[in-house]
């Protein structure tokens, strides 16, 4: 008689206690699928915003494959924006439904509806966030070189930009400076002219060239000065002065001349 009602206790207890078993061990492998699904999306929209490229994701999806000998990742779309990533238990016969995440899927994320008596885990949604778009702050006007006449006099010194020809970090600048009527009356001078562009100035012998505040000034120094003691005229190759300007290109056609 005991062993009858054991017997019976035992079978009373395999038919509640398997299908709870069955269905613990479904709902274990669907929530393992939604993590490995989970992860090749955010790992692929992670390789897409750093710069990647469309094809970073098969790279993702394919390398997570090799890791895993029971789930199968797939994906359609080309940017986070509608990449969809899909997953599913290479053994069909487990009844285990597919799982999909993504901006591009219908849901994010999904699982394909069943019929089987399956314990599933509670749909996880993705927080949504409105883009905000970037304020766009109007790009400042290119600045560009003073034009003036190119010419300036102080007393019976007439200094004159003969020449402004461009080289790779800006210009090069030729004066030409001659004396009238009295050439011992020369002493040192200073040119100036305005350019925001420039950067720095460097003239031949007889030139010290600072800039400052957007203003190259030229000073004569040692021979230069000596120079209009004996001649009313000076060579002009002797007078160039190299002015590097920000963007390298601009120059002014006539600078304005100023002379002190």
């Amino acid at each position: 008689m005991e062993l009858v009602i054991a017997i019976t206790v035992l079978g009373v207890l395999a038919v509640v206690a398997i299908p709870v078993y069955g269905n613990i061990q479904s709902g274990a492998r669907h929530h393992a699928l939604e993590e490995q699904v989970k992860r090749a999306q955010e790992a692929s929209v992670v390789s897409l915003e750093s710069g990647k490229g469309p094809s970073s994701i098969g790279t993702v999806v394919e390398k997570m494959n090799q890791q895993s000998e029971l789930i199968l990742l797939s994906y359609r779309g080309s940017t986070k924006d509608d990449i969809c990533v899909i997953g599913k238990w290479k053994n069909a016969s487990l009844n285990i439904p597919s799982v999909q995440r993504g901006a591009g899927c219908d849901a994010a994320p999904t699982s394909t509806p069943t019929n089987d008596p399956v314990v599933t885990a509670p749909p996880i949604t993705a927080p949504t966030t409105t883009p905000v778009a970037p304020s766009q702050t109007p790009a400042p006007a290119p600045q560009l070189p003073i034009e003036g006449s190119g010419v300036a006099t102080r007393g019976n010194l007439t200094v004159t930009a003969k020449n402004v020809d461009k080289w790779p970090l800006g210009y090069r600048l030729t004066l030409d400076a001659a004396m009238a009527n009295n050439p011992h009356l020369a002493d040192v001078w200073t040119v100036s002219w305005p350019d925001p562009l420039a950067k720095s100035a460097n003239g031949n012998d007889g030139f010290n060239c600072v800039v400052s505040d957007g203003v190259v000034s030229c000073t004569t120094t040692g021979w230069l000065v000596n120079a209009f003691k004996w001649a009313d005229r000076v060579d002009m190759s002797q007078l160039s002065i190299q002015i590097q300007s920000s963007d390298g290109y601009t120059s002014p056609n006539k600078p304005k001349l100023s002379l002190k």
